[in-house]
């Protein structure tokens, strides 16, 4: 997770539109994902996944946007270590 970077409930959903759009995101089943990634390859990852987690119940864009870069930095293939 990039530095300077913060999620908080404030962002949360504000507009009946918003939490349409979201309604497709699957921001849980991604966050599942990430978590079976960290356990099996990305240690690494594992800060961002606990801040971005904590935000399934409700999760805005700006979380949404947050899960899809951690996915790509997974998707990249390179496994550390």
């Amino acid at each position: 997770m990039s530095h300077g970077i913060s999620l908080s409930e404030t962002q949360g959903l504000s507009t009946p539109d918003e939490r349409e759009r979201m309604s497709g995101i699957p921001y849980a089943s991604a966050i599942g994902s990430i978590i079976y990634a960290t356990l099996c390859m990305y240690p690494d990852v594992f800060y961002a996944l606990s801040v971005t987690s904590g935000y399934q119940v409700d999760p805005s864009e700006s979380h949404w946007i947050k899960v899809r870069n951690i996915l790509k930095y997974i998707s990249q293939g390179s496994v550390p270590g």
